[in-house]
């Protein structure tokens, strides 16, 4: 009985103990804690975690992060929010729900600011604190602000130029001077007063810089002119000079005199050398700018004369009484002078043999018949290009003479002894007009010379051995022709030059009849310039003819009077110059004229040979 007590003693220990550490077990599994961390941001940045609501157990340390969008100037501050003070080292506990923020605030920079001389003035400066320091991205309007006796000159160091006032983008600390320097004045006198003011190369003669340079202008009024300068710059010349480096006095001194200018009448452009006489037996000259001046008691007459530098001149008014007071005596100019001549006689590139025609096309191509070694030359600046030679094919003539150019550029030349007109479009020739040999139907030619055309294409020939004038369009179709041998109106003998004017009227140069008919496109008679002799507007033998783009009209002569005469485009008669003679501005045979579009003109004066010649080249000056 008592073995059988203590083996039941031991099994109910061995049940008790397992018992009891099973319920120990089961004891122990208790419930995990867990907190929310709510992080916000606030400015430009970014966190770590991300920006949210997670999820943390209890007494986690959670390591933080935060960085700044340096690029656009933002700086992290501090973490903030009702647990923004237990964030140590970046780091917080998570003991219990918490809300963070993460401040990024702007960039502070600060703008240095300082003047020299020290006393010469301020800068103003918007958006700046007490302690000069601005955000990030801010702009500041800087405005220097001069004192009494300087005037602001530029800025230096983060800031350069010289606006005022000026705009900085602020992205860095800046250190900007502001420069003045020192200015004085200038006080100018006239005497007597009214005679005249002086102008200065300035706005104003108040606050100029030291070491600056005036420019000074004494400009006379009506019945004065300068004399000369007095006080702080001294003598005579005009505009004068004036260095600052104090306060300045100066006196411009004037007298009473009569003055007055020769000047282009179209430009503008004085013009010089130019001699004017008046009638006490007086003179005085133009000076290069066109300016005269001249002291003589009023009550005279002044005359402006012709100078030796120019041709074909023309003054307006012809002369001027003057009356005290007087305005400024001017005259307007017309006239020529003279650039220079080509007469290289010869078969080569460049050399002529009797040359009878000569056109300038829009572009200014120079287009010249080189008539004796049957062919055409081109001029392009310094490039000569031959066109044609000798013969009766197409591209080639025999005795070219009168050239014209259309607007689309293609060139109507008068192959006269193969009594026909050829025209090139620049690439190939053809038959324009005319059989090729002579003949007095319409659309026929005996010994044709010269050529024109108008604005709407159409074409018009001297049919000169026929005694009259032929009509085409553009394609080459006969359309009309005008004329007979005879001496009356609407009649020619032996018919020379012809040109068309801006209204498209027909000009014709009637040689043997010593005249100019005018017809209109039709061929109906307008008026007559000229008839035989020598005085002004009459002509002996006119041979050549051209028309500028104002409709002036230019005859030469090639019989007594061997001349250049200009009319105006109702025929009254304007001016003219020339004689017989080899000198500059002398003609022999005046065989074609040729007017550009800046009224340049060109004139082929062959000699009594024939053969020899001379391209001489007048310059408009006007």
């Amino acid at each position: 009985m008592k073995k059988r007590s203590n083996l039941a003693t031991t099994i109910f220990l061995l049940l008790a103990f397992v018992v009891t550490n099973s319920l120990v077990g089961c004891s122990s599994k208790k419930p995990v804690i867990q907190y929310s961390l709510s992080i916000t941001v606030e400015g430009q940045g970014v966190v770590e975690p991300v920006e949210g609501n997670h999820i943390y157990s209890k007494d986690t340390l959670v390591a933080l992060s935060a960085t700044a969008d340096t690029a656009n100037g933002w700086v992290f501050s501090k973490w903030n929010g009702p647990n923004g003070a237990e964030v140590r080292d970046n780091k917080v506990l998570m003991n219990m729900d918490k809300s963070i923020t993460a401040v990024f605030v702007k960039s502070q920079y600060n703008v240095n600011i300082t003047v020299t001389p020290d006393d010469a003035g301020r800068v103003d400066a918007e958006l700046l604190t007490a302690v000069q320091s601005v955000e990030h991205g801010e702009t500041v309007r800087l405005t220097a602000v001069s004192n009494t006796g300087y005037i602001f000159d530029h800025w230096e160091g983060d800031l350069t130029g010289n606006n005022n006032p000026q705009d900085v983008l602020i992205a860095s600390e800046k250190n900007i001077t502001a420069v003045f320097v020192r200015v004085y004045d200038l006080t100018v006198n006239i005497t007597p007063d009214g005679a005249g003011i002086v102008q200065e190369l300035i706005l104003s003669a108040q606050g100029i810089e030291h070491g600056k340079t005036v420019q000074l202008t004494a400009v006379s009024n009506t019945g004065y002119h300068f004399d000369h300068w007095e006080g702080d710059l001294t003598g005579t010349r005009n505009p004068d000079t004036l260095v600052m480096e104090a306060d300045k006095n100066v006196t411009a001194v004037f007298v009473m005199d009569i003055y007055g200018k020769v000047y282009g009448a179209n430009t503008g452009n004085g013009i010089e050398s130019i001699t004017l006489r008046f009638s006490d037996g007086s003179s005085t000259m133009t000076d290069t700018l066109g300016n005269w001046t001249k002291k003589v008691a009023y009550g005279t007459t002044v005359t402006p004369t012709e100078s030796s530098s120019y041709y074909a001149q023309v003054f307006e008014p012809t002369s001027i009484y003057l009356n005290q007071p007087s305005d400024r005596i001017n005259f307007a100019f017309r006239g020529y002078s003279y650039v220079g001549a080509f007469d290289a006689l010869g078969t080569g590139v460049g050399e002529f043999r009797a040359p009878r025609g000569i056109t300038v096309a829009n572009n200014g191509k120079i287009y010249v018949s080189d008539t004796a070694n049957h062919r055409i030359q081109m001029y392009d600046g310094n490039q000569i290009t031959v066109l044609g030679s000798r013969g009766s094919t197409v591209g080639k003539f025999l005795g070219p003479m009168g050239i014209a150019i259309d607007n689309s550029g293609n060139i109507f030349v008068v192959d006269s002894d193969n009594h026909r007109i050829q025209k090139y479009n620049g690439v190939s020739w053809s038959i324009f007009a005319g059989t090729g040999s002579a003949g007095s139907g319409n659309g026929q030619f005996s010994s044709p010379n010269y050529i024109a055309i108008d604005s709407v294409g159409n074409i018009y020939v001297v049919d000169a051995a026929n005694h009259r004038i032929q009509k085409f369009n553009s394609n080459g179709a006969f359309l009309r022709s005008w004329g007979s041998q005879g001496s009356g109106e609407g009649q020619f003998r032996n018919p020379r030059g012809v040109a068309v004017d801006g209204f498209n009227n027909i000009y014709v140069v009637d040689h043997s009849n010593h005249r100019i008919q005018r017809f209109d496109s039709e061929g109906n008679l307008l008026g007559i310039l000229g008839g035989f002799g020598s005085g002004d507007g009459q002509m002996t033998n006119p041979h050549s003819i051209a028309v500028d783009s104002s409709n002036n009209v230019y005859v030469g002569e090639i019989g007594n009077n061997r001349r250049i005469q200009e009319f105006s485009s109702n025929g009254n008669f304007v001016r003219k110059w020339g004689s017989h003679g080899d000198e500059i501005g002398q003609f022999n045979l005046v065989m074609d004229i040729a007017v550009d579009n800046d009224g340049n003109i060109f004139i082929i004066d062959s000699k009594n040979d024939l053969l020899n010649f001379r391209i001489q080249l007048f310059a408009a000056i006007d």
